[in-house]
């Protein structure tokens, strides 16, 4: 986001690094003092106590420059108590309502911290001047939970966090074996048991096939025709360059997940003319249009149904080219950061009232920490 909002505009990063040394410890502490004080917060950064103090802080680094606007993705902690006269355009994929009991870390919170969270997340929307979602999902938690304005709220789809997508399409993978890809940190949130029945249900058809798992350690005995990649990191050169290999090699993205908001490993496929197998739950139904870039499937469906849809696509080539092409047009359309960009513009010039210029200033505050968690 940062970049592509370089792109058009005078943007200044403003986070953590802009706080002071005793509240950047404090910061770093805190997940160890929640610890022994028995306190489950799901995300350290729906802390009340530290929000008040992180809005105080960016509001002297605010009055020292001279801005436009404030972006903030995915940080509710840093505008929830920020007092500025700035507008805010708030950026989400989920709300804190929607996490309890959704995710794992969501579970068995205590009273403190879901008051503490929802305060932050119901402040933070409150607070903006316009929110953006990444899904209907999300959206529709902020207008019916915690009571936003619908006419502030906005569902804008993600980008691929990979260069120069534009390239990337076209050569058809090698058709004599279907290439499997699972793309995920948490293995079993992802659904990654069910990714690997589906591989081997998909072999035991007289399938060849193989599947590739990125971004986790794989927990599995059998890893005949699988391999598996732990970690590949996008901003090393050698690695970027393996994942879009992967990418380049693959005929479906499989990802049955249990739960998520918006991932962007779909947005990724899409740019590859990948189709995305996922479930639908939390937001992947704004992504993911079925029959279009991929297919939904309900949430418990077997490892069965899975391979039975990608056995009937891979087998139908003029099916799949079709797909592969659908998938592609999703990007340029709609899953780009240049699209992103293009509608986020609309909603500035509403305050600019005026063309995106190299003089537009934005203050962008986003919590690295916060994205990475997300």
């Amino acid at each position: 986001m940062f970049e592509t909002l370089c792109s058009c505009h005078d943007v200044k990063w403003i986070g953590y690094k802009d706080l002071s040394i005793p509240l950047r410890i404090l910061i770093k502490i805190q997940p160890f003092l929640d610890r022994i004080l028995n306190i489950r917060r799901g995300y350290p950064y729906f802390n009340k106590r530290l929000a008040i103090l992180k809005a105080k802080g960016l509001k002297r680094k605010l009055s020292a420059g001279n801005f436009d606007i404030i972006v903030s993705p995915n940080s509710p902690d840093l505008i929830a108590f920020l007092e500025t006269s700035l507008p805010i355009v708030y950026i989400r994929d989920c709300t804190f309502q929607l996490f309890i009991n959704y995710y794992p870390t969501f579970s068995n919170l205590n009273e403190k911290a879901l008051s503490e969270g929802s305060e932050i997340e119901r402040r933070a929307i409150e607070n903006a001047w316009r929110v953006v979602y990444s899904s209907e999902w999300a959206a529709k938690s902020a207008v019916n939970f915690y009571g936003a304005d619908a006419g502030k709220v906005s569902i804008i789809n993600f980008g691929a966090n990979l260069p120069e997508q534009q390239r990337f399409l076209t050569a058809r993978p090698d058709d004599s074996v279907c290439h499997l890809i699972f793309i995920g940190i948490d293995w079993k949130r992802k659904g990654g048991e069910i990714a690997f029945k589906t591989f081997q249900k998909l072999k035991s058809y007289g399938i060849k096939c193989r599947l590739t798992v990125v971004g986790c350690d794989a927990n599995i005995d059998d890893r005949e025709d699988v391999e598996i990649v732990p970690y590949l990191d996008k901003t090393n050169p050698v690695e970027l360059r393996r994942l879009i290999d992967i990418y380049s090699k693959s005929h479906f993205l499989l990802l049955p997940t249990v739960a998520d908001c918006t991932p962007i490993v779909f947005s990724e496929a899409a740019a590859f003319g990948i189709p995305v197998l996922t479930t639908d739950t939390g937001g992947n139904a704004s992504v993911i249009r079925d029959g279009v870039n991929g297919f939904i499937f309900r949430a418990g469906s077997s490892e069965a149904d899975y391979a039975d849809r990608i056995r009937a696509v891979f087998t139908d080539k003029s099916l799949y080219n079709q797909l592969r092409q659908s998938c592609r047009n999703e990007f340029n359309t709609r899953l780009s950061w240049n699209v992103w960009l293009s509608q986020l513009n609309s909603l500035i010039k509403e305050v600019k009232n005026s063309d995106c210029n190299a003089d537009d200033s934005v203050s962008l505050t986003e919590d690295k920490e916060n994205v990475m968690n997300g």
